[in-house]
């Protein structure tokens, strides 16, 4: 697990991604329209930690699905995660697909959507140390502008269909900073054996 502002944006590669064979499976087969791994550096995915500030003061549900709006603390931290968004543009102008659309980590005023994944039983597929909840978005304790330390691997997309590509977060932990005035009552999770 590295800091985002030691990395070298020189270092910076897709590992063992092949373009062109990927291409030729959705060619052959369109159920193969998107290919995704980590980036990597010296052949190891990339896993970073940062801190920032929540940007809103609850989760956000959209079409898009469920995000956690977040600012970026460190200048330096900011310029690390663009180096990967910037990866996908050169890549792609390296293997002449120069109209490919392209998406990046960093929104408008350097704000950061953390996309939050759930299972089917809509249990978050990360850790937090308050509870974050799908089915109640709302309840999910947490204010603006509230510290937050983010643990995240660093993953792309290729999607052959719609022709984008681009990079983003794939979160493992949120620690937020937790006031003393702050009451959690985090429900009882209730996990059920399938027989």
């Amino acid at each position: 697990m590295i800091s985002p502002s030691s990395i070298d944006p020189t270092t910076i590669t897709l590992g063992k991604f092949d373009l062109a064979r990927k291409t030729a499976l959705f060619v052959k087969d369109s159920k193969n329209a998107i290919a995704h791994d980590s980036f990597k550096i010296d052949n190891k995915s990339v896993t970073i930690k940062f801190q920032a500030v929540t940007s809103s003061d609850q989760i956000l549900v959209s079409k898009y699905g469920v995000s956690l709006p977040i600012t970026i603390e460190d200048e330096k931290d900011l310029e690390g995660i663009v180096a990967f968004s910037e990866f996908i543009p050169s890549y792609l102008e390296k293997h002449d697909l120069p109209d490919w659309e392209t998406t990046g980590i960093v929104k408008e005023d350097d704000k950061i959507f953390l996309k939050l994944k759930f299972d089917s039983n809509k249990h978050p597929l990360f850790k937090s140390n308050i509870p974050v909840s799908m089915k109640k978005p709302g309840d999910t304790t947490i204010h603006n502008d509230q510290k937050v330390e983010v643990t995240a691997t660093l993953k792309f997309y290729f999607n052959f269909e719609d022709e984008k590509a681009g990079a983003l977060l794939n979160l493992t932990h949120l620690n937020f900073e937790i006031d003393e005035d702050d009451v959690i009552d985090a429900p009882p999770v209730k996990r059920v054996k399938k027989e």
